[in-house]
This record gives structure tokens, C-alpha cells and sequence, in this order.
């Protein structure tokens, strides 16, 4: 069912669009023409840095969360979390509600910083915005390192670096790479940010896709752009799978000893409070806050529940909450249902295993606004509604993070707990129900809670898809009130959605400790 799932509805579909607007003369006129060679060269210099930088800096915070006793680890992984999921032009709206003309800085400290409309605000959103992410990844690695290996080093001499570079850094080095491999593929992919916080000067790949597909409805050009983002997404997406399985070490897995917290994490927090958490708070403050006389309001809150606002977005604005919601429910139920089958091949298809986790992930290396116009060109042959459109691409989406939670926790489940069962006379199915199922509770909650964020942060696929005005969600409303020039009302959408994100990770938290214990 999975395999089909993913023939269905994301091969055939991709393939039949980009197979029907390729051509090897426009591939290599994209090499001889100058606008697309400055988009490309823009676009992967931005996706590199903020990689790059992301990853660096999210190294002490996953040393912080790893190896030592953090008091307040849950929290700054979940709120850190928040920024992951949001709709990018949720994350770019709260920088400029930091740092613009009339914002939170000026307001409060009466400075002016010029970082608006330039290359690094755009990097520290990609920073921001995938922090989080890098942290759970090289910190989850971390975690399982033998503190014994440690020891020995220093008995043997070693001071702290020495001890990082030639024990810490070769184990953490595969989880390192997958991390810039990852925020690599999502910052190449970049839309909101940089459509909000670019301004005219830099485009990516993304935006002059969407601009082709969409303004001038230019289909050969934007083919020949999909397929360079393709190519270079494939490479990456392969390398990725090369640092998963091509380097591996056989390390001891103790319990995990920590150590007390240092000095120094002090001020790497001070840092993280401003790059993260400071933009998260603007967030959360901008569906209150009163640009013009600079004070609190429930203005805002007032318009997006009133019906005196329903003509600047088509409908009234309460329907995208409820859609949202219909959506990310529908999106959760299909996703599990393919990830706890999916995750049948990964454990009992060993000799495959390669593939199909190649084939699972595969809609990592397609952007959520190629992947919606693939649908919309095959719906000339095909009609499919768009409300069940949405929820195909919004699980299509959500698969790849979903599948690496899920997947990941059930092939650390011991061996031995399924050959004592299939010896009892248990079958797979048995097997899974009543061995594996109660172990990988949390991983299942997990796994839903991340899914519904990310569908109820989704923005690229569904502006595409969504038709009428009755199917569109939180996230496109925001863009139809932005583009209205509603500021505030889409400062509280963006503040709904922050505070939904909130409450569903402290749930999810509260649930995981009681079930922990």
C-alpha cells in the first residue's frame, strides 16, 4: 500500500509533469543564460551558509541537551521545535515586525536595525527556522555515546578539544552531515522567507518557479528551473543516504551519564535567546501588537473573527481555522497509516531496506509548489477535488520527517523481543500489536504531533491547490491578507497558529513524560 501510495501519488504525477516539459536544449540553455545562472548561484550560496551556520551553531546546544543536566531541556526543545513546523511567512513576518520601521526594537530601545531586505535576514531566518531541527538530530546521536570513551581519553591526556575532535567529532560526524545534508535540501527549497524578506533584489529557484507557473504562466521555463532544483536535490538527497548507512561505528551504549552544566552554556543561550527565541516571541506578541501606536490591542483578534473582514480573503475568516484543522486531522490518519506499514519493509526487508527507504523519503527531493502544480497538471486528465489534493500533498510533505521519527524508533526496538515472540508461535501482525506497539507509543506521538504541525504550517502546495475560497487555510489566508496589506490581521493569524503549535508540544510533552514513566 505505500509503494502504490507513492507510485500514484507522487511518481506518476512528477514524473508525467516534468516528463511532459523536458527538453535537453532548454536544460542546457539554463548553463548560457545569465538571470538563471545568478538565481541558481544565489540560491545555493544561501541554502550552503545557512546550512552551514545553522549547523555550527546548533552543535553546543545538542553538546547542552546530550551530556549534560540542562533543567530547562524540554522546554527549549519544544519551543525551539515551534519554529520548525511554522509557515515560513509566519517566521519572516516576525522578523519584520522585530526589526521594521515601526517595530518591537525601535519601539522598545528606540534603534533602528537595518537587517530587513538583505541577504543575512534571510540566512538568520533559515537559521531560526531550522535550529531546532539540526539540534534533535546531532543531540539524539550524541546522546547514545558511551561517556567511558571520554574517560579514557583524558586518562590518556587529552584535554576538552582533543577529546572532541578525535572521539566526539568522528561519531558525530554522519549526524552532522545529515544535518547540513537536510537544512540544505529545505533552505534550497526556501519560498515565504525570501518572497517576504528578499524583497526584489535576491530570488531563489522556488520563487521564480512560482512566479513562472503562476504570473506568467510560463510552463516551459518553469519545467526547465524544476528540473535544475531537481537534479541538485537528488544529489543531495543521495548523499544523505550515503552518510546514513556508509559510515558507521560500533560504540559502546551505556546509560547516559551527564554532566553538570557549564559556564559557557550561559551565554551560548543569551545567543540562542536572540536568534531564536526573540523572533519566536515577536511571533507570538505581533496578532496584539498596534504598529501604528505602538501598544497592545485585540484589534486584530476582533478582525479575523468578524464578518466585516470576510471580502479581503473571500470567505469569512473563521472557515481557514476550521479547514486547518480538518485538514492537518485527515493528513495525521493517512500518514500513520502509511508509516506503521511502510515501516514493515524497513524491518523485514532487509535486503530492499536501501530502497524503500529511498522511495519513502523521496518527496524530500521535490518542492511542496512543484509537487502541487504536478497535481494541478494532471487534474487536465484526472479531477481529483482539492480538499483531498491538499491532503495528499500536506502527507506527501510530512512523510519524510515522519517516517525517519517512526522508523527510527522502531528499528531500535531489540531483535530479540520479536524472535521470542515468532518462537511463542506470535505472526508479524501479532508481533507488532503486542510487543512493539506499547514500546513505540511515544514515537507514535510523536510522529502525529509533528505531522498535524506540519500540515497546519504548510503554506507553497496548498496557495496552489486550494480553488475557492470555502478550501483555503490559516496560512493562505495570511498571504490574501498580506497581499491586501492587512498587516495585523495576519500578525494574528500567525500568533493563532504560534499559540496552537504551543499547546499542541507542551501536550504532547506532558503526555510523553507520563507515558516515560
Amino acid at each position: 500500500m505505500p509503494i502504490l501510495f507513492f507510485l500514484i501519488f507522487f511518481y506518476f504525477p512528477v514524473i508525467f509533469f516534468l516528463g511532459e516539459n523536458f527538453s535537453f536544449s532548454g536544460l542546457f540553455s539554463f548553463l548560457t543564460d545569465t538571470l538563471y545562472i545568478k538565481i541558481f548561484s544565489f540560491t545555493f550560496k544561501e541554502a550552503f551558509l545557512s546550512a552551514f551556520l545553522t549547523t555550527l551553531l546548533a552543535l553546543p546546544g545538542a553538546y547542552l541537551v546530550a551530556r549534560t543536566h540542562f533543567r530547562g531541556r524540554s522546554i527549549f526543545l519544544s519551543l525551539s521545535l515551534i519554529a520548525f513546523v511554522m509557515p515560513g511567512i509566519s517566521v519572516a513576518l516576525g522578523f519584520v515586525l522585530l526589526f521594521g520601521r515601526r517595530g518591537l526594537f525601535f519601539s522598545m530601545f528606540g534603534v533602528n536595525i537595518p537587517i530587513l531586505y538583505t541577504f543575512w535576514a534571510i540566512i538568520l531566518a533559515h537559521i531560526f527556522y531550522n535550529f531546532a531541527l539540526s539540534v534533535r538530530i546531532i543531540g539524539s546521536q550524541w546522546e547514545k555515546l558511551s561517556i567511558n570513551y571520554e574517560e579514557e581519553a583524558k586518562i590518556q591526556g587529552a584535554n576538552a578539544l582533543q577529546v572532541f575532535y578525535f572521539v566526539d567529532l568522528p561519531y558525530l560526524f554522519p549526524s552532522i552531515l545529515s544535518s547540513f545534508f537536510i537544512i540544505f535540501i529545505y533552505s534550497f527549497m526556501s519560498f515565504a522567507i525570501v518572497l517576504v524578506l528578499g524583497g526584489v533584489r535576491y530570488v531563489t529557484l522556488e520563487v521564480e518557479i512560482y512566479m513562472y507557473l503562476t504570473k506568467l504562466i510560463n510552463f516551459g521555463e518553469a519545467a526547465k528551473l524544476v528540473w535544475i532544483q531537481f537534479i541538485v536535490l537528488l544529489i543531495f538527497a543521495y548523499l544523505l543516504l550515503i552518510t546514513k548507512r556508509g559510515i558507521t561505528f560500533e560504540y559502546e551504549n551505556d546509560e547516559v551519564i551527564r554532566k553538570g552544566f557549564p559556564i559557557w552554556g550561559y551565554i551560548y543561550l543569551i545567543i540562542v535567546a536572540f536568534i531564536v527565541f526573540v523572533p519566536m516571541g515577536a511571533m507570538l506578541l505581533g496578532g496584539f501588537w498596534d504598529f501604528i501606536h505602538h501598544r497592545i490591542t485585540l484589534l486584530w483578534f476582533r478582525n479575523i473573527f468578524s464578518q466585516g473582514f470576510s471580502p479581503f480573503v473571500g470567505t469569512t475568516l473563521l472557515l481557514p481555522i476550521g479547514n486547518t484543522f480538518r485538514y492537518g486531522i485527515y493528513t495525521v490518519l493517512l500518514t500513520i497509516i502509511l508509516v506503521v506499514l511502510g515501516s514493515f519493509y524497513i524491518i523485514y526487508r532487509g535486503r530492499y531496506k536501501n530502497l524503500f527507504s529511498l522511495i519513502f523519503i523521496s518527496s524530500l527531493f521535490i518542492s511542496p509548489i512543484t509537487l502541487a502544480f504536478s497535481y494541478i497538471f494532471l487534474g487536465n486528465w484526472i479531477f481529483i477535488p482539492s480538499r483531498i489534493l491538499i491532503v495528499l500533498a500536506h502527507s506527501m510533505i510530512a512523510l519524510p520527517v515522519a517516517m525517519q521519527i517512526f522508523f527510527g524508533a522502531r528499528e531500535s526496538v531489540p531483535l530479540s523481543l520479536r524472535e521470542a515472540a515468532f518462537i511463542d508461535g506470535a505472526g508479524i501482525l501479532k508481533t507488532f500489536i503486542f510487543v512493539e506497539l506499547p514500546m513505540l507509543i511515544p514515537a507514535l506521538i510523536s510522529t502525529i504531533t509533528i505531522t498535524f504541525a506540519i500540515s497546519i504550517g504548510e503554506v507553497g502546495a496548498t496557495l496552489l491547490l486550494y480553488e475557492a475560497p470555502e478550501n483555503m487555510t490559516i496560512s493562505v489566508a495570511m498571504v490574501r491578507l498580506l497581499s491586501a496589506r492587512r498587516l495585523g490581521e495576519t500578525q494574528a493569524y500567525s500568533t493563532l497558529l504560534f499559540i496552537i503549535a504551543f499547546l499542541l508540544f507542551v501536550i504532547t510533552d506532558i503526555f510523553l513524560r507520563k507515558t516515560n514513566r
